[in-house]
């Protein structure tokens, strides 16, 4: 029987994190659907690993990848899915060597990407990076974010052939099924699968204020792990650029639109213009009440961390200037020294 693998290769915030999950969720409603998602590791990062820059240690890569072709050679089905994002970030070198590997124990490969336009791309992906401690505020918004599409996605053309190439654009009214999951099994040619789907909701975005709460928290503290979920309930706006990013981001993403076009016959449609309004306007009752209640619920270090960052808003020090070494102030609450101490910061006014 011929079989087919297909590589969800990404790319970064067009939901690969819910599709992974989903995938791994699902896998054995997909397998009696005759499709297999392979369980080789913890995920599929495994495959890019094996032939990246730094692929794993001989043993283990070898071991992986006999692993990965027992389970295609004993499979009844027709397709083998795999959905990574380091796929994407592979050397050419890498995606050829996974190439060349691939046709050994398959038939056909179709490689999918989905991508957004990268004014939303930067948006969420600096929001992303916020997020995850990997960024703060004031680096983002001096220069915003974007991965392109363009380099990643030549290396593929190159390996598999333009026609094995499918580039989707994420955009949320057109995906079957109102989902990427079920949209991906659609784009295999493979709808019919879709009830086999248990659907993942993964990487809630952040309001514009709780952003800025997680960013001074993480200045104040790097060595703490703020925990990104109950940052959720904080009120506010979503998260936007500024105005100047905003225009950084489209100049930086120009070359891939013009790409997109020319390669693919693809124009992604206009994202929406919004801009971040000014960061002293947001601070309302509602938004610092919710505030608050996420800090009740803190102890030890990361009530400090939120005092002192609590502090940098009422102060306006939206950036964080005062972490930063000659910055404006100390990360020390002066008031505090009046008998009010950390609970006192905490109560709603």
């Amino acid at each position: 029987m011929s079989k087919r693998a297909v590589l969800h290769i990404g790319f970064e915030k067009t939901g690969t994190t819910s599709t992974l999950a989903t995938l791994l969720r699902s896998r054995a409603d997909l397998a009696a659907a005759g499709i297999l998602v392979p369980e080789v590791g913890a995920d599929h990062t495994f495959l890019a690993a094996a032939f990246g820059r730094q692929s794993r240690a001989v043993d283990g890569r070898e071991a992986d990848l006999a692993a990965l072709a027992r389970q295609v050679e004993a499979f009844d089905g027709g397709d083998i899915l795999f959905s990574a994002e380091s796929l994407a970030a592979m050397q050419p070198a890498g995606v050829s060597a996974l190439a060349e590997h691939l046709s050994s124990i398959v038939t056909d490969v179709l490689v999918v990407a989905y991508v957004r336009h990268p004014v939303e791309q930067a948006a969420s992906l600096s929001q992303q990076l916020v997020k995850s401690g990997h960024a703060r505020l004031a680096e983002v918004d001096a220069a915003p974010r974007y991965r392109r599409y363009r380099p990643r996605l030549e290396k593929y053309v190159e390996a598999f052939g333009r026609d094995q190439v499918l580039v989707v654009p994420f955009e949320r009214a057109a995906l079957a099924g109102g989902a990427v999951q079920r949209d991906l099994l659609t784009r295999m040619g493979r709808a019919d699968a879709q009830d086999a789907l248990t659907l993942e909701d993964r990487n809630e975005s952040l309001t514009t204020p709780a952003v800025v709460l997680k960013s001074l928290m993480d200045q104040a503290d790097p060595s703490l792990r703020v925990r990104r979920k109950p940052l959720s309930r904080i009120a506010g706006p979503k998260f936007a650029l500024t105005e100047e990013a905003l225009a950084a981001a489209e100049a930086l993403g120009a070359d891939d639109l013009l790409y997109l076009e020319a390669a693919f016959g693809m124009r992604l449609s206009d994202p929406s213009r919004r801009t971040r309004e000014p960061l002293s306007t947001m601070f309302t009752k509602e938004v610092m009440r919710s505030i608050r209640r996420y800090g009740r619920r803190l102890e030890g270090a990361y009530r400090t961390a939120f005092a002192a960052a609590l502090e940098a808003i009422e102060d306006g020090d939206y950036h964080g200037a005062r972490f930063v070494e000659g910055g404006a102030a100390p990360p020390t609450r002066r008031r505090a020294t009046k008998g009010r101490g950390i609970l006192g910061l905490l109560r709603t006014r």
